[in-house]
């Protein structure tokens, strides 16, 4: 249950102890272990290998964000110095 509440739902553990992890993403890659009490189980060595679109939509969207936010800065700083020259 904690695992699902930390990852917003992306990561479960189902009855069969099975983990699923949904939309899975390069920052998922690592090694998993599963323990019972404080015996080691299992582990499993997951490593991711390519970006997903959404990944790249949101590094694409963060990029446009920083350019409309510096074109915003210099239209401001242009419009300030023009008024302030009489």
């Amino acid at each position: 249950m904690v695992v699902s509440q930390l990852s917003g739902g992306r990561v479960k553990i189902d009855l069969g102890n099975n983990l699923h992890i949904a939309r899975a993403e390069f920052w998922d890659t690592g090694i998993y272990s599963c323990y019972d009490g404080t015996s080691l189980v299992a582990t499993v060595r997951l490593k991711i290998t390519r970006e997903s679109v959404i990944a790249k939509l949101h590094v694409f969207t963060s990029y446009f964000n920083v350019a409309v936010l510096g074109g915003v800065i210099v239209l401001v700083t242009f419009s300030v110095i023009r008024g302030s020259h009489p």
